[in-house]
């Protein structure tokens, strides 16, 4: 039973913080669409949404003296690159939805392993992968009997009694 709450707290935490961040994104859009007075002051919080969807990328900006490497996020209030921000705005939006669209997708949590291993950056070889993969398959499937036998044993006369119940 508390694998069961852990994985719906899990997947509602997941769920409810990509939300905020495509709020958030779609607000941000919003005001750099808007060329509002203010867009210095979104650079930083368009730079966390951003950087956790990794899509801010590095520019290179070329002074007189030296080159300097800056976020994209940084030019919010640059009109020579409002359609580079434009397009990076449009991706993360995309991110989010998709992130959204994973708490939902049963073939995103099969293949957790894998998502884990990328969303840290960590490069493992395919077939470590796949072992991570059936390792994680199996012990979801003594979890499943596991929780089977849990009912079974404490409310196996209640289950019966409430399908008898039904036509």
């Amino acid at each position: 039973m508390y694998t069961i709450c852990l994985f719906l707290i899990i997947v509602t935490i997941k769920f409810l913080l990509n939300l905020s961040r495509l709020i958030g994104t779609h607000i941000c859009y919003s005001s750099f669409k808007k060329q509002s007075k203010n867009l210095d002051r979104l650079i930083p919080f368009t730079e966390s949404l951003f950087d956790s969807a990794r899509t801010n990328s590095t520019a290179i900006v070329r002074s007189h003296k030296m080159d300097i490497q800056e976020k994209a996020s940084y030019f919010l209030s640059d009109k020579d690159c409002r359609k580079n921000i434009n397009t990076i705005f449009n991706r993360t939006i995309g991110v989010y939805r998709l992130r959204l669209l994973q708490c939902f997708n049963p073939f995103y949590w099969i293949f957790l392993p894998k998502y884990i291993f990328e969303s840290l950056n960590i490069q493992t070889p395919p077939i470590l992968v796949y072992l991570s993969d059936i390792v994680f398959w199996v012990f979801s499937a003594f979890c499943g009997y596991a929780i089977e036998i849990y009912f079974n044993t404490h409310y196996g006369s209640f289950l019966q009694e409430t399908i008898s119940k039904f036509p």
